[in-house]
């Protein structure tokens, strides 16, 4: 029996003063050949002004390489996934 489970991976940096920020890659998707099932899967970036580019590494697991174009107070990354756990033998 398999059940299904919502994940939520929240990462957040705040400044005193607004920052430049440089190109960020985020790994936080999961690999195409994984054996659990995922049913859904969204990112989402602040501040929502930026640029993004999906690439895969030489093991086929998924970056996400974003640019951003102003500076900022905030930065902060919101990944919701859910996913069906089943056990294998």
């Amino acid at each position: 029996m398999a059940i299904r489970i919502a994940l939520r991976h929240v990462t957040e940096y705040r400044y005193e003063r607004p920052v430049a920020l440089g190109p960020q890659v985020i790994r936080l998707r999961p690999a195409p050949h994984c054996r659990t099932p995922i049913h859904s899967y969204s990112m989402r970036v602040e501040p929502a002004e930026h640029f993004i580019n999906w690439q895969q590494d030489a093991f086929a697991n998924y970056q996400a390489r974003l640019v951003f174009p102003h500076k900022t107070r905030e930065f902060k990354v919101t990944i919701d996934l859910v996913a069906e756990m089943a056990v294998y033998n």
